[in-house]
């Protein structure tokens, strides 16, 4: 019986979910697609720099 790959560490288990609204939605695609990148890798990419990039002890 084959036993499969053995999971990456690296592997992507983690799900956070986001709601927005159609317009913002819409925004958020447009942005994306202007970086060329799928829109959840963009808002990957800024929500990792934003959190890279605040003070420790800031208020959210």
């Amino acid at each position: 019986m084959a036993r499969g790959r053995k999971p990456s560490p690296d592997a992507k288990r983690e799900k956070i979910e986001l709601r927005v609204n159609r317009e913002q939605k819409a925004a958020l695609q447009e942005a994306a697609k202007r970086a060329g990148l799928p829109t959840a890798t963009w808002i990957i990419a800024l929500a990792l720099e934003a959190a890279r990039t605040q003070p420790n002890g800031a208020d959210a």
